[in-house]
């Protein structure tokens, strides 16, 4: 079956071409707001354990988010991030 004079098995193949590459550049941005989060929470000298006590998520969902090893839902990402910076606020103030 042809579209527009193009195989549909054609287009079904540069669909998922532009879905792999969509969702590689979605990953690898989500891996640079790890890497930046994680630098922060060292920083700040914030365990995975208070970041995670703080975002309602497990030590271990922060932990592989963090390092690189896991991407969690955007919820999760959201309370990870914000945990750290408020974390940090209240450690500035002590």
């Amino acid at each position: 079956m042809k579209i527009n004079g193009v195989e549909l098995k054609d287009l079904v193949e540069i669909q998922k071409q532009k879905y792999k590459k969509h969702l590689n550049t979605y990953n690898n941005n989500i891996r640079k707001i790890a890497e930046k989060a994680n630098n922060e929470r060292s920083k700040a000298k914030l365990s995975y354990n208070e970041v995670s006590m703080y975002a309602g998520v497990s030590a271990d969902a922060v932990s592989e988010f963090l390092r690189g090893k896991s991407v969690p839902n955007l919820v999760s990402i959201s309370a990870i991030c914000a945990s750290i910076e408020k974390l940090k606020e209240v450690k500035a103030n002590d």
